[in-house]
């Protein structure tokens, strides 16, 4: 029997010691290793993580690896969801915990803007960090999805990868401020100016013990968040769970996962016939931008022109400029700024030679900014003027330059600041290549305010706050 098939789709039945588990949710499914489901047992809602590997030595190796972690976390008083049962059989090692109901990863509960609920959850699992190093622990792929929030507790789940720190002491002190910065690299940039407060909950959490310095955990998180936005856009060029990626002769084409059924494909296939059917927001020589909808979603698809002979050639062996707003897209994503989702790209090709492409999002209702305050009397809202400043501060701290910063790229209303049309940002690896992209980012952004001279005072005054 072919555990990795058997296991991989929902629903499907298992006979086990205790009963007969039928599992009813995928929660995290790894081909050819693990599966995570939701399942009912014995009349009990669970949660059960299969291991399928079909080297039996291998499978048992990160069966007991699961095992030992939850120990662990138990003897170092770590809230752990509940263990109610495990065992082998003939495919497969299972391990069932207890359904946490109603509980949200912290990965949910934080939100692009922190606020004081978000924060206080952040700050509780930094001390639960704290707590694991206090106990000589780390938790080898630390992530907010790691932590669960139900009924005002804070439970850690993934015991798999928690491992003891080194008895070495410089080396244990590394490995607590690169573990530390892992986790705290994944909040929004906008939780950056919390760093102390954050810091504070891990003395607090680790009194004893060495602390690391808030420069030093400062560096390291910007290691990790080079290192998550380069993986990530390396993932999204490739088929795996979040997106899937076609390659052909004359087309490449990569979309999310959840936008790849037969509807979508239909999309793909017929794309400019959606292009000139929608409803044009845009119809320039370089770029064609046209609302459309599929699936009952609503969607923006920039269509980027080739013009003549010239730009064709121009164009033909550079990545194209959708493929550009797609990895900028995925950039923002892991940093926590906030653009509308990128769904798909589509580079047309001859060979090697690329030709027109196309960039898939999200529709965000949202009023671009020019349009929302373009009024003599206007004055900009201190909750609008708030996000504006979250957002310039990010992209000052991350290196971003957007390349055409005129309003009409900054969708907003009361809840979020969405920043769109991505094909020029740049990511500065350098301070004084970033200076000069910045001041003409700012130089574009007040000539729309030229005869608004309050607005103009408000937005000149976040200029010299960022």
């Amino acid at each position: 029997m072919n555990a990795s098939n058997d296991y991989s789709r929902i629903p499907f039945s298992l006979n086990l010691a205790c009963g007969t588990l039928e599992a009813t949710q995928m929660l995290r499914l790894l081909p050819g290793r693990r599966v995570v489901c939701r399942a009912t047992c014995a009349d009990t809602e669970v949660v059960a993580k299969l291991f399928i590997h079909p080297n039996p030595a291998k499978r048992q190796r990160d069966y007991r690896r699961e095992l030992d972690g939850h120990t662990r976390l138990r003897n170092a008083a770590i809230t752990t969801p509940e263990l109610l049962g495990h065992a082998n059989c003939d495919d497969v090692n299972y391990i069932l915990y207890r359904y946490i109901p109603a509980s949200t990863n912290l990965g949910s509960i934080i939100k692009t803007q922190p606020d004081d609920a978000s924060l206080r959850w952040c700050q509780r699992a930094v001390a639960v960090v704290a707590l694991m190093h206090a106990n000589a622990l780390r938790q080898i792929d630390l992530h907010v999805d790691n932590f669960l929030v139900a009924d005002g507790q804070l439970y850690t789940i993934d015991c798999g990868d928690i491992a003891p720190l080194s008895a070495v002491a410089w080396l244990r002190r590394r490995q607590i401020i690169t573990n530390l910065a892992d986790m705290l690299s994944q909040l929004p940039l906008a939780y950056d100016r919390h760093l102390d407060s954050l810091l504070s909950s891990y003395a607090a959490g680790n009194p004893q013990r060495w602390q690391p310095s808030a420069a030093a955990v400062r560096a390291r998180m910007w290691r990790w968040r080079r290192w998550r936005m380069r993986n990530y856009v390396k993932k999204a060029a490739r088929t795996c769970s979040e997106f899937v990626a076609r390659r052909r002769h004359d087309e490449l084409r990569v979309c999310r996962r959840d936008h790849s059924d037969s509807a979508w494909q239909h999309l793909y296939d017929t794309i400019d016939a959606a292009v000139e059917q929608g409803q044009r927001l845009k119809d320039g020589n370089s770029a064609t931008v046209a609302r459309c909808s599929c699936a009952g979603e609503e969607i923006i698809i920039k269509r980027y022109n080739i013009k003549n002979r010239r730009h064709a050639l121009s164009r033909a062996l550079r990545p194209s400029r959708a493929w550009h707003s797609w990895c900028s897209a995925q950039r923002l994503n892991v940093l926590g700024i906030a653009t509308p989702q990128p769904i798909a790209v589509i580079e047309k090709r001859r060979g090697p030679l690329r030709h027109t492409a196309y960039y898939i999002s999200r529709y965000d209702g949202a009023a671009d900014l020019l349009c929302r305050y373009n009024r003599p009397d206007a004055e900009v809202s201190p909750r609008h003027l708030y996000l504006i400043t979250q957002l310039f501060t990010a992209l000052r701290a991350a290196r971003i330059s957007h390349g055409d910063l005129k309003a009409n790229n900054l969708l907003i209303d009361n809840d979020h600041l969405a920043i769109i049309d991505l094909d020029a940002m740049r990511f500065h690896r350098w301070e004084c290549t970033f200076r000069r992209a910045q001041r003409r980012d700012m130089e574009r952004f007040m000539r729309n305010w030229t005869g608004n001279s309050a607005i103009a005072k408000q937005f000149a005054a976040i200029n010299k706050l960022c």
